[in-house]
This record gives structure tokens, sequence and C-alpha cells, in this order.
């Protein structure tokens, strides 16, 4: 199995060193593990490790439904110069937005659209510092897991992503509040919150 780091396929990466961020998330409840889901995570060969990554999840089930690729952008790269690596995932058929993503990013970012299957799309949130997403079935993977998150909403209906914890999740209606800055600015209420937990 391969990735692709900004573009460039790659077959295995060295993990990065442990990073001040390791224990830098709000706590999660212990999940186990299916055997065949970690190896199926070891083989993506991440360079990363728990907390030390934010998912963003760009794809939904379509068009009218996606956040600007440009905002998307725009948040992978501020986490990136937090010192986070940025990893997009989604489905084979969402690979134009995310791709759409990435060429829009000034850094660089790993790209697994097509690569995982649900079960290990849900380790990778369930281990990630944050998620950022389209109202999809990504929000569902992050309230079970309970992983801190910022989900926009598309189609006015932000009733169907309550999310079942305020304080991990922020639900945004775009279709009242469609302004970039309100999602930015959730993201680093998430950054801010964490920072004082670890203070």
């Amino acid at each position: 199995m391969s990735i692709k780091i900004s573009g460039i396929a790659t077959k295995k990466q060295a993990p990065l060193q442990q990073t001040h961020h390791q224990n830098a998330s709000l706590p999660k409840p212990a999940h186990p593990v299916l055997p065949e889901v970690e190896e199926e995570v070891k083989k993506l060969y991440l360079p990363v490790i728990p907390n030390s990554y934010i998912c963003m999840h760009p794809g939904s089930r379509g068009s009218s439904y996606q956040w600007p690729p440009h905002y998307f952008a725009y948040i992978a790269d501020s986490c990136i110069e937090k010192g986070y690596t940025a990893i997009i995932t989604g489905t084979k058929e969402e690979k134009d937005i995310t791709r759409e993503v990435i060429k829009c990013m000034r850094h660089s970012a790993i790209d697994l659209t097509g690569c995982t299957s649900t079960e290990a799309m849900a380790w990778l949130i369930n281990n990630s510092f944050m998620l950022v997403a389209n109202c999809t079935g990504a929000l569902y993977m992050a309230s079970i897991i309970q992983s801190p998150g910022v989900i926009i909403c598309m189609d006015g209906k932000p009733e169907r992503w309550k999310p079942a914890n305020r304080r991990l999740h922020t639900v945004i209606d775009w279709m009242k509040t469609p302004y970039p800055e309100v999602v930015f600015n959730a993201v680093e209420t998430i950054f801010t919150k964490q920072n004082a937990l670890r203070a």
C-alpha cells in the first residue's frame, strides 16, 4: 500500500520523533482494535504518532454539501504551522475534492484518499488531535470514539449532525453563518482548550 505526501507516492516513511503533542488531546475512552485493522494501519507506514496530526475530511455526498477546498487548505496549513501533520482522508469517489484541497495548500500533507477501510479511518480519527470535516459520516465516528472535531454543516440541517458531546464537537451551520472566520475560530478554540489541559 502506498500513500501520497502532497502528490508524491511513497511506500514507507520513517516514524516521526515524539513531540510535545503526544498527550495533548482531551481524554478518550479506550476502544479495542481488531488485529486486522491494526495490521492495515501498520501497512500505511504513517510518519505520525497519536495526537500529532489533524484529520481533514473534505468530501461529502455531493458538491453542494462540500465546504470550499481552499478553506480546508487554509486550516490544514495553519495546523502544520503549529507543528502538526495534516492527513487528508476520503473515499476513492472523493479524490477530486481531496486533490483540490492539497493543490491549494502551501505545505505538504499526507493524502490517504481511498487508502483506508472505514475501520482504519475510525482508528485514524480516534488517534488524531482533531477532525475537521463536512457534514458526513466522519462526524459519527468522531462522536462514537470521542475525538474533538469541527463540522461544517452545508445542508442547513444542523440538527441532523448535532453532537452528543458539545465539549468536544462544534457543528457550524454554514447556511446561517457563511463566514470562514467562524470555522477558523472554532478550530482555534479546540487548540486553546487542549493547551489549557497541558498547562
